[in-house]
């Protein structure tokens, strides 16, 4: 094997040429070159191959590669070169290394490999248990993420069914226990004998200024916040009925007489000589009524309005000479 190194060394130095050139005309590595050169056949890997290298460059430096291989056999085997039957590579050795050549060159023909897309490259050595453990991480990944799309849409769910059913919040000094007045959510009592006490189921109408037929009550000007009445002849008599939980705040006359949150079915009445003011936290769940005329709701919205009932002179004596608003009779 060192014999024939030397030929294709000697070969090679005498046309001129580099192990590089050699290595770009025949591609056949540098380092295996080297080792037919030094007849060290341990530096390249298998028969089929140091005799597939040994032919080829022996052709390209115009010497006999079949003739090379056939030497190479013969000390191989033990034989004399002539023994050697055609001095060609066995069928299998050549079917072998044409299909690894073959194989190679479709690798480098198709380039890399498609890649989904935004998914990465494993790195080189990495074996296919890693990839697995990957789809299993993704799975995992998902699963976690429609769990937390299930958790968030609960709890939206019940941030809204809280904010549907909670009652805004009333002005300062709020949810007030205090100042209750006897007959809210009961049965109103009798007034005393002289009666126009608050409170009272319905006002002494003895010195009523109103008549049969005459209108009882208009009003003077509405917004979303706020409504005012003027209430002909005093005193006058407010029912409110809670249709649902509700905090009111309740001014009789300059005195508060009812400041607290209300619950369902609660209902009361209340007398005022000169001014009534209700301020209710959710109107729209609390009727009205005066005189007892029902008004209805006292508001289309979800939001704290105050109503203002005064009361005022008979109809066709507002004062500087103005017509009195129309209202209810």
């Amino acid at each position: 094997m060192k014999d024939i190194g030397r030929r294709l060394r000697a070969r090679r130095e005498e046309l001129g040429l580099s192990l590089e050139e050699v290595q770009a005309e025949t591609k056949i590595r540098r380092k295996y070159l080297e080792a037919l050169e030094a007849g060290d056949e341990s530096r390249i890997p298998g028969a089929v191959y140091l005799k597939g290298f040994l032919r080829s460059y022996a052709n390209f430096l115009g010497l006999d590669g079949w003739e090379l291989v056939r030497e190479y056999r013969a000390w191989k085997e033990g034989a004399s070169p002539g023994a050697v039957s055609q001095g060609e590579v066995s069928p299998e050795e050549e079917t072998s290394l044409r299909a690894r050549r073959a194989g190679r060159h479709r690798r480098r023909a198709a380039g890399p490999r498609p890649q989904a897309p935004g998914l990465l490259s494993a790195p080189a050595g990495f074996s296919g248990r890693v990839t697995a453990r990957a789809r299993r991480a993704g799975r995992r990944g998902l699963g976690r993420f429609w769990v937390s799309v299930l958790v968030l849409t609960v709890l939206v769910g019940a941030v809204g069914l809280w904010y549907l059913w909670a009652e805004p919040a009333g002005p300062a000094g709020g949810d007030d226990e205090t100042g209750a007045l006897p007959g809210v959510g009961q049965a109103p009592a009798e007034p005393d004998a002289g009666g126009d006490a608050l409170g009272s189921a319905e006002p002494d109408t003895g010195g009523a200024d109103t008549a049969p037929g005459q209108m009882r009550w208009a009003l003077v000007s509405e917004s979303a916040e706020e409504a005012c009445y003027v209430v002909y002849g005093a005193p006058f008599t407010l029912g409110l009925e809670v249709l649902d939980r509700c905090w009111v705040r309740v001014t009789v006359d300059g005195q508060v007489v009812l400041e607290k949150t209300l619950e369902a079915g609660s209902t009361g009445r209340w007398s005022a000589g000169k001014e009534l003011t209700v301020r209710l936290g959710r109107p729209h769940l609390v009727r009205v009524s005066l005189e007892g005329e029902d008004l209805g709701p006292a508001g289309t919205r979800d939001a704290p309005r105050t109503l203002v009932f005064k009361a005022g002179e008979a109809p066709g004596t507002a004062p500087h000479g103005e017509e009195t608003p129309t209202g209810g009779e």
